[in-house]
């Protein structure tokens, strides 16, 4: 019985062998991909306008496209999430498979067929064989992969967090060379009016030449200023449709303001709390951790060998007798205990255990650079509000008005108009940088 039983069992190999050569005669094919999940730049034919690029064009069509549309527009257009909302989807099919039980195996066969016989004298068999998995280790899988998934939605909501301050800052930009091409507008108009001025007083015989040609120069390297901040306002854009999801939608302006200088101050221990017990990198670590500490558990469990169980029957050659048969089989650990796998699950958990805690750390810093940014640019920004913006407009009124009478020369008008340019430019990166770092804190706050 026992001889009969492994012939029976090695039927099927036959089966499997012109199953195999029959398929190795084709060629094999990737599988077809629909055009909507192939790359823009590996498509053969490119569409005139993506999907996203559609509705980003309807967005600021006509109209400055505000921060939170531009937000919202990240958040459903970005590649970059939705590459790894296809993570997410791919871990969720993995931790379902996980925990699918072994599919039964189905043998069938003809054995002692003699030669010069008809098939009505061989034995024809026939089983099912089930493993039984043994030592929990479908629950242990089911549940490591279950963890990867919880990694993986907590590397997708870090991302968004991600994506969110990227475009914070990008229209942060936006904003800083619209308002630089404004300010460099007028102080064309201002050195233009300086030209006029020293223009009428050289043709009245008041001042020589060389006054009217340094108020020239002047305007000139106004105008040059006005060309570069209006350049850099068209980059800043393009920029900022980049991180939108298509840098080839053309955002012709935004809309709102960059924060006054009066913007409430941050706790830095409430931020600390709050990052620990919600941050997604932070979580998304411990989900790793965690599952290193099930991968221990699975291999552990994979050092348990499947019991095989198979129950067939058949008929006996010429005389025609049912036959029944029922077994059991199970691999015997002499040589493979999983001693390595278990060996590297210890490993990884260690491994884990330090880059959660080299996780946390690199976080709270992170948090602490950002925090310390923003009080600087709030403070900056304040100083320059208060203080120093409204003396340099002074200053140029003062010394415009005692030209006009005659008592200062062009080159101290000059010096004070370039002095208030730098000023107000000066005044509007400390805003810029305000928002920059307001939006690194949002980053760790979760808004």
């Amino acid at each position: 019985m026992p001889a009969r039983s492994a012939r029976r069992r090695a039927a099927p190999a036959y089966i499997l062998v012109g199953v195999i050569g029959a398929g190795a005669c084709g060629t094999l094919e990737p599988p077809a991909v629909a055009p909507a999940d192939t790359p823009r730049h590996l498509r053969a034919e490119r569409p005139a306008a993506t999907e996203e690029g559609t509705e980003l064009r309807r967005a600021v069509a006509g109209r400055p496209l505000s921060l939170e549309v531009a937000l919202a527009l990240a958040e459903r257009l970005s590649p970059a999430l939705r590459a790894l909302e296809g993570e997410v989807a791919a871990a969720r099919a993995r931790a379902l498979q996980a925990g699918l039980y072994p599919n039964p195996t189905l043998d069938a066969g003809i054995e002692d067929w003699p030669p010069r016989a008809g098939v009505g004298e061989a034995d024809v068999v026939a089983g099912v064989t089930q493993p039984l998995v043994l030592g929990g280790r479908l629950r242990a899988a089911e549940a490591a992969a279950g963890k990867a998934r919880e990694a993986a939605e907590a590397d997708l909501a870090l991302a968004r967090r991600a994506v969110r301050a990227e475009v914070r800052a990008a229209f942060a930009a936006a904003l800083f060379w619209r308002d630089r091409a404004a300010l460099s507008a007028e102080l064309v108009r201002v050195a233009r009016e300086s030209v006029t001025l020293a223009a009428a007083r050289f043709k009245a015989g008041d001042v020589p030449e060389s006054e009217l040609l340094k108020a020239e120069v002047e305007q000139a390297r106004a105008e040059i200023e006005r060309e570069r901040a209006e350049s850099e306002r068209r980059g800043a854009l393009a920029r900022l449709a980049a991180r939108l999801g298509d840098a080839t939608v053309e955002v012709g302006d935004v809309a709102g303001t960059l924060p006054a200088a009066g913007a409430p101050a941050v706790s830095l221990a409430d931020l600390g709390r709050r990052t620990l017990e919600g941050y997604p990198g932070i979580a998304a670590l411990t989900r790793r951790f965690e599952r290193a500490r099930l991968e221990l558990a699975l291999a552990r469990a994979s050092a348990i060998p499947d019991l095989e169980v198979r129950l067939g029957g058949g008929r006996l050659g010429e005389r025609g007798e049912a036959s029944i048969e029922a077994g059991v089989a199970i691999a015997l650990p002499l040589f493979d205990r999983a001693e390595g796998r278990i060996a590297e699950a210890e490993a990884g958990i260690a491994r884990a255990a330090r880059e959660a805690e080299a996780g946390a750390s690199a976080a709270l810093a992170a948090l602490a650079e950002a925090h310390r940014a923003h009080a600087l640019a709030r403070s900056q920004a304040a100083r320059y509000e208060a203080e120093i913006l409204p003396r340099a407009v002074r200053a140029l009124e003062q010394t415009r008005a005692a030209y006009r009478a005659g008592g200062v020369s062009l080159l101290e008008v000059l010096d004070a108009q370039r002095t208030l340019g730098e000023t107000r430019a000066l005044e509007l990166e400390a805003r810029r940088d305000l928002a920059v770092a307001e939006a690194e804190l949002k980053r760790f706050a979760g808004e």
